[in-house]
This record gives C-alpha cells, sequence and structure tokens, in this order.
C-alpha cells in the first residue's frame, strides 16, 4: 500500500491539472458581472420568473423587486406555453405531444446599449394513454415543471454568453 499511496494522489490530481472541474464550479458565476438585476416585464410575477430568480441567485445574483438607478434589468418579453399535436390515433384522438415553454427576453443596462432580444425554447414530448386521461394530465403538469427550470437555466447561460459577446465586442 505504501507503493500505491503517491499513483493515487497522482490519479486524483490529474483531472484538476487539466481542466477538469464539475459543472457549477468552472469560474465565477454570472454575479461576478451582474451583481444586481431587477427582474421585469408583464411575466415577472409568473412560475418561470419565479424559477429565473432562484436560478440567478444560485448564480450569485441578488434579484431586486424594484427598478433602482444604476442597476440592469432583465425584461421578460414574453413567456409561452404550448401543446401541439404529434400524432393521432385511429379514432383521430391525439396520442401524442409537444410541450413547448419559450421565453423571450431583453437585458437593459444603464448608459449601454441592450442585449437581445434572445429567444430560448425546451420541447418535451408526451405520449398520452386514452384509457388514463388524468394520469397524461398529471405527466404533462409534471413536465412542464421540468421545462421551467431547464429553462431557467437556459436564460442564466444565454445572458452569460451575451455578454462576454458584448465584452468581445468593447475589446476590438
Amino acid at each position: 500500500m505504501g507503493r500505491l499511496w503517491p499513483l493515487l494522489v497522482a490519479l486524483l490530481l490529474l483531472p484538476v491539472g487539466c481542466g477538469y472541474h464539475l459543472r457549477g464550479s468552472g469560474g465565477p458565476g454570472l454575479g461576478a458581472e451582474l451583481p444586481r438585476l431587477v427582474l421585469g416585464g408583464a411575466a415577472r410575477d409568473s412560475g418561470f420568473a419565479q424559477a429565473l430568480r432562484r436560478a440567478l441567485r444560485a448564480q450569485g445574483v441578488t434579484v431586486l423587486d424594484k427598478a433602482a438607478p444604476d442597476v440592469p434589468e432583465l425584461r421578460l418579453v414574453a413567456v409561452e406555453r404550448s401543446r401541439e399535436v404529434v400524432s393521432v390515433d385511429r379514432q383521430v384522438r391525439a396520442r401524442e405531444y409537444a410541450l413547448i415553454n419559450t421565453v423571450r427576453f431583453l437585458l437593459r443596462r444603464p448608459g449601454r446599449p441592450p442585449l437581445g432580444p434572445a429567444r430560448v425554447s425546451v420541447r418535451r414530448d408526451l405520449v398520452v394513454d386514452p384509457t388514463r386521461v388524468l394520469g397524461s394530465e398529471q405527466e404533462a403538469q409534471r413536465l412542464f415543471r421540468e421545462m421551467r427550470a431547464e429553462l431557467a437555466q437556459l436564460v442564466v447561460l444565454r445572458l452569460r454568453l451575451l455578454l462576454s459577446q458584448s465584452r468581445a465586442k468593447l475589446s476590438r
């Protein structure tokens, strides 16, 4: 065991040395660039907005409820939720749906041009059992909740991308 110990330590440190990081631990969060943010728009009190607030706080962003001077505003232009029929059975009853959540947003920063508008969507397919209509509806609601959380994460990622692209344009 004495000879194996240095080899074991080297194997454990190897991923760190090559730049591997656990998801979410790579570099500073969005809060380093946007320490405070106002969440605005017509959908600021929706279930999606609550999920987005949680995702932003997890990135170190302080989310304010009211507009403040010199604080950027993330304006939720539209939050849409839809269900489209993908396939039907012989009796022309819907058998499969596409559940779609979409958000359009714009980041307004004092003294700088706005970033966006940007659009992010999440889609899931739902197969309906005609003998379990209630169960299918509950499954759809569960999927929409999961999609809402995923959509919030995608908005955070898109914000990071928009901010980095804005920095790159300024540095040219």
